[in-house]
């Protein structure tokens, strides 16, 4: 079909806008040179004679320098049909920014920010400050003194007569020059203020109200319906309540001198708990050797490690923290809020209005071991060690929902979608007391719950709520899934190849032959076989009643 003034297409057009060094520019200031100078009255005796001259200089001043990272960030992409001035749908992006010169912005980067305490609280995040003072002297001395011989002939009636005069001359020159100055150089990043998305006549703007003070990610957002309604989502970090998940920077790379373990890889530390967590992993050095060692537990004021080979850590070492216990995992939410109401309110007092709905998990890092090449592993702690992977890495465990009511009403025999749907009552999975979070599953159930995890990573067994069983079996080297099963618990599935067994090296002792003999000229369906030759026998150990 042939439209009016189209030559080509009429599919419209999509605008992309940018911030630029324009709108966000450089800033930069100084102060007035601030000079002080004292010298020798030029018209003194001491200047004219040259006996004690002095020159002194003193100066300072500061500069200032304020970057930002907003050029080239997404203002707004807006998306118009064709030949017509008003987009249909667009998003706009505005940053947190005060005005400066001839239009252009500032960023300001104060913001609320939530602690691991639940305390609120207004300070600045996203600002990198560089201060740097440079403090120079140059000085310069010179003390002169000679004396001056004159001999003349006097003459006079009986002859001559020699007349010898002295002139004794003196100099000191005193020159000094000292400057001071100071530059600052702060990097700002834009913090996202608000996200206003229009369609179709349709607008929902969403503001980010608080930030995690420890991270800067965003934890509490509010978002302004059409009905100009407002609804609150608030997220916890998992690390608030599991340290293992927290942080690494708080004592990765600490190092320690002459830590003294005893016999059972134990030592006393003062204040341990404060900049240890077990997890750690160490390296103990003496004047001779080197080794390495994972801390199992710390508990006030001693803490206790291991050695790769399961035996405890006995010695005076130098200990440096390689690796810390705590697995940098910020951004994993162990709670989420939604509400009709703001619920900074309620991280103390565990008091909520108006909630919409609310989610958990539930983190572990404790798991059972599926690895034929960790099976006669014994440490201090078992098989359950660092040293394996079957501690230390945090995975999802369970997720819950809460298990309440929901309040309605009858309007004119009609329910009010707008406040129809909030929770009758609730109490968070997560609870504040007593300085730290408790974990309290009253009035909650679980959707689904992780039960079986190989040291890889990989899913083998999850639960619903219903009872139900899924499995899975990997396989090449812990990399593909071999077998997957609905309504079936691991132990309940098997899955075995001839192709598998010489390229993992460490597979799963889940269900396999022990020690076949692998032929690669006969085959079926694959590349190969196992060959059992007359007479001979082929083993495979399978328990079928394990206990769950």
């Amino acid at each position: 079909i042939q439209h009016s003034g189209v030559n080509k297409h009429a599919t419209g057009l999509i605008v992309h806008e940018f911030w630029t060094a324009k709108d966000f520019p450089t800033v930069t200031s100084r102060t007035d040179l601030d000079a002080n100078r004292e010298k020798t009255d030029p018209l003194s005796i001491s200047s004219l004679l040259n006996i004690n001259v002095k020159d002194y200089l003193t100066a300072s001043q500061g500069f200032y320098i304020e970057t930002n990272d907003m050029h080239g960030k997404p203002k707004s992409q807006k998306v118009y049909q064709e030949r017509i001035s008003t987009p249909i749908s667009s998003i706009e992006y505005d940053y947190k920014k005060t005005p400066y010169l001839n239009g252009s912005f500032r960023l300001d980067n104060t913001a609320q920010v939530v602690d691991s305490k639940g305390a609120v609280s207004s300070n600045n995040i996203g600002v990198f400050f560089d201060f740097v003072s440079d403090f120079r002297q140059q000085r310069t001395t010179t003390t002169s003194a000679s004396i001056d011989f004159n001999n003349d002939i006097i003459y006079i009636i009986f002859g001559v007569a020699p007349v010898l005069t002295v002139w004794p001359t003196f100099s000191h020159d005193d020159t000094r020059f000292r400057s001071a100055v100071t530059t600052k150089v702060v990097q700002r990043f834009g913090l996202l203020e608000k996200t206003t998305a229009k369609d179709l006549g349709s607008t929902v703007v969403t503001n980010n109200m608080a930030y995690d003070s420890e991270t800067g990610e965003v934890l509490l957002t509010k978002t302004t319906t059409d009905y100009n309604d407002q609804i609150y989502t608030l997220n916890y970090p998992a690390y608030w309540f599991y340290d293992g998940m927290g942080p690494a920077y708080k004592n990765s790379g600490l190092s320690l001198n002459n830590i003294t373990f005893n016999s059972s890889g134990i030592a006393t530390i003062q204040n341990a708990s404060t900049y240890f967590v077990p997890g750690d992993e160490l390296e103990l050095n003496t004047s001779t050797t080197q080794e390495k060692a994972w801390l199992l537990s710390v508990a006030g004021n001693t803490i206790k490690a291991e050695l790769k080979t399961g035996q405890p850590a006995v010695g005076t070492y130098g200990i440096k923290v390689i690796r810390s216990g705590r697995r940098n995992m910020p951004i994993e939410k162990m709670a989420a809020i939604t509400t009709l109401q703001n619920p900074l309110t309620g991280l103390t007092n565990n008091i909520y209005e108006k909630v919409i709905t609310a989610s958990a998990t539930e983190f572990n890092d404790q798991w059972n071991m599926f690895c034929d090449c960790l099976t006669n592993y014994t440490g201090l702690n078992g098989p359950l060690s660092y040293i394996t992977g079957a501690r230390g890495n945090w995975r999802k465990k369970r997720d819950f929902v809460h298990l309440t009511g929901r309040a309605q009403s009858n309007y004119d025999n009609n329910t009010n979608t707008r406040i129809d749907g909030i929770y009758t009552s609730y109490t968070p999975l997560y609870k504040f007391s007593g300085g730290t979070w408790q974990f309290d599953a009253t009035n909650w159930t679980f959707t689904s719950q992780v039960t079986q995890i190989n040291p890889n990573g990989q899913e083998l067994e999850n639960q619903d709520a219903l009872g139900r069983f899924s499995a899975a079996t990997y396989g090449y080297n812990q990399t593909l899934a071999t077998a997957v099963g609905a309504n079936t618990k691991y132990k309940e599935l098997a899955f075995d190849n001839a192709e598998d067994y010489s390229i993992q090296s460490c597979g799963d002792n889940h269900f396999k032959f022990t020690n076949p003999n692998i032929d690669s000229l006969q085959s079926h369906t694959g590349k190969k076989s196992i060959r059992v030759s007359a007479g001979s026998t082929l083993t495979m150990m399978k328990v079928t009643a394990a206990s769950d």
